[in-house]
């Protein structure tokens, strides 16, 4: 869905976020998610990719581009 005329961030701004976040360069990330969930209570986007051995998953907030939250595990 286009979200950017709701006053949402775009889910490419919501990836850049999760990558500062983590410190991993985009160049270095696979991505294998980035959805926007607005049926929660807080509208966010759901990020996961994995960079140098490892998954991440963040909650990216789709009003404030600030992390709701985060995990990351290594992936054997």
């Amino acid at each position: 869905p286009a979200t950017e005329g709701n006053g949402f961030i775009s889910v490419d701004q919501a990836k850049a976020k999760a990558l500062k976040d983590a410190g991993v360069k985009a160049a270095d990330a696979v991505f294998e998610k980035a959805e926007f969930d607005g049926n929660d209570l807080i509208p966010h986007y759901d990020i996961e990719f994995y960079a140098d051995g490892y998954e991440y998953d963040y909650e990216i907030n789709a009003k404030t581009g600030a992390v709701i939250a985060h995990e990351k595990d290594y992936n054997d």
